[in-house]
């Protein structure tokens, strides 16, 4: 068994021909922890991404670095999948010249899809798509209405139909399957251009109820998906009911309950618990606030959480105090290498001052000249790793930012 985990090395690079690439640092673990030689990592992409090479193979250290670029601005899902069928996705976006939403848009449209959670339980958790409208510039595309539909008896009963894109011309669907496997979800512009994602429900595992749990039992929260835009995407939390001995109980009515004028509309209120002792709620807030969701069993028992919903400056603010951290971290790590730099220098000049122990003048002067020459290759070379290790910081941190 492996896990995949990604560093973002580049990413908000241009869109189109004349764009960068963003670049993606992919790790892959064994189930002690270590590094996964030699295995072949095949990506996939939305929004018409194309990549520098693929698939690739891990190195020593486990990992690959791929390269992906896109004709289109916006929000791209890159996921990597093993030879096992191991599979992990994470978010890189891509950035336009022209991205003003009060502009009218320049057709033809097009339409790309994010899947913020995928994979999830039949008859459970709804797998999550965010759909993005772009014109043919690549700026985004507000107030499109949005037909959807989906296959295989799969149904959305919680989104409008049709929905309408918002200012960063995005629309939400939450879709719900009581049967495992594919569901192809398309999504249709008045306009009549289409475009369809597949998601993907799994089976519950096959665990025999508790018919006699151990008391007393316990509720935990946990959150699947937090930090949305209030008035936008629902913060998701997973509710889950075990016994003393830590056995999943299922058939548990769980009442919710949340402050700061949120909601949970599209939820059942109260719900049961399914096989594996779990119930989710979908949190909603049009105000930026923490919320406490408070989830309680018919004993009494109950457990509380918060989760927060942001605004767009608050996501740029945490921003700006993330690169000010970062920028004292780098900071500091210039001064420890000046530090580091400076007492090795020192050092080498108290042995160059000690050198001196020829007994006649002209052999002392001939060996000084040659310590000397010595003394200053090694400084500056010294100086010049410094550089490098500084440049590349510097790089780094100049990457993050952009």
């Amino acid at each position: 068994m492996y896990t995949i985990s990604f560093n973002t090395i580049d990413d908000h690079q241009l869109a189109g021909a004349s764009g960068g690439a963003d670049t993606v640092e992919v790790t892959v673990l064994d189930a002690s922890g270590n590094p996964a030689v030699g295995q072949v990592v095949t990506f996939n992409a939305n929004n018409g991404s194309t990549f520098l090479t693929n698939p690739l193979t891990t190195n020593s250290s486990g990992q690959v670095t791929v390269s992906v670029s896109c004709d289109l601005a916006g929000d791209v899902t890159l996921i990597a999948t093993l030879a096992d069928n191991t599979t992990a996705s994470t978010i890189i976006s891509f950035d336009s010249d022209a991205t003003d939403p009060g502009s009218d848009p320049v057709p033809p449209l097009s339409i790309s899809f994010t899947a913020m959670t995928s994979n999830q339980l039949a008859g459970s958790t709804a797998d999550i798509v965010l759909v993005s409208v772009v014109d043919s510039t690549g700026a985004v595309a507000a107030n499109q209405a949005i037909t959807w539909s989906v296959d295989t008896g799969a149904t959305f009963p919680t989104t409008p139909n049709p929905s309408y894109t918002n200012s960063s011309g995005e629309a939400t669907v939450y879709v719900f399957s009581d049967v495992a496997g594919d569901v192809t979800l398309t999504a249709t512009l008045a306009d009549g251009t289409t475009a369809s994602t597949v998601v993907t429900f799994i089976d519950k595992p096959d665990t025999p109820p508790v018919t006699d749990p151990v008391l007393p039992l316990s509720i935990s929260l946990t959150p699947l998906i937090d930090n949305q835009l209030a008035g936008g995407t629902a913060d998701v939390v997973i509710a889950k009911v075990v016994d003393a001995s830590g056995a999943a109980i299922s058939g548990q009515s769980v009442t919710f309950s949340v402050d700061s004028g949120a909601t949970f509309p599209t939820t059942p209120n109260p719900s049961t618990t399914d096989s594996l002792g779990e119930a989710t709620v979908y949190i909603f807030s049009t105000s930026v606030a923490d919320v406490t969701l408070t989830a309680a069993l018919s004993d009494g028992t109950s457990a509380s959480l918060v989760v927060t919903f942001t605004s767009q400056d608050e996501q740029e603010s945490a921003e700006l105090e993330a690169f000010k951290a970062d920028v004292v971290t780098f900071t500091d790590y210039v001064q420890q290498q000046l530090d580091t730099v400076g007492k090795n220098v020192g050092s080498a000049l108290s042995q160059l001052s000690a050198s001196v122990v020829a007994s006649d003048l002209a052999t002392a002067v001939s060996n000084f000249a040659t310590d000397d020459q010595t003394f200053n290759d090694y400084v500056a070379s010294a100086y010049a790793t410094m550089i490098q290790n500084v440049d590349a910081a510097y790089t780094q941190l100049k990457q993050k930012y952009q």
